[in-house]
């Protein structure tokens, strides 16, 4: 994903190199503007899928593993929502120049749902977890 968030911000960068000179110039600019941020938006909820991906099955480690784990799979639920909410702050700052206001519409739904999903399990898995090991 790193790689792929980096060559997404090239074409981001490459785009805004493009000649402005002419009307046509400009709007082709635009466009190709438009479309690498679409791209650009998909790697960081390609993340935060994956944070959600792994705080599911982080819930069952907790739930399921060995409990002297326990500690160690806390800390992964709160690093696995610190990265869905990075994640989620890369889509908002691609999503404010968007003309394409469905598409943008449409990725901050998934963002939003996703990162309550993720705070939701961190939040039972904390409480949990913590209980368990305060017996």
């Amino acid at each position: 994903l790193f790689t792929e968030d980096s060559n997404a911000f090239d074409g981001i960068k490459d785009a805004r190199t493009l000649p402005k000179e002419t009307p046509e110039q400009i709007d082709a600019r635009k466009q190709a503007i438009e479309a690498a941020t679409k791209v650009a938006i998909q790697v960081p909820l390609k993340t935060m899928r994956a944070c959600a991906n792994a705080i599911r099955l982080a819930a069952v480690v907790a739930e399921k593993g060995n409990a002297t784990a326990l500690s160690d799979v806390g800390v992964a639920a709160l690093v696995l929502e610190s990265g869905a909410h990075g994640a989620r702050l890369n889509v908002l700052i691609n999503l404010g120049g968007l003309v394409d206001r469905a598409f943008a519409d449409s990725c901050l739904a998934e963002a939003d749902a996703m990162m309550a999903q993720v705070c939701g399990i961190k939040e039972r898995m904390l409480s949990d977890i913590e209980e368990r090991l305060q017996q």
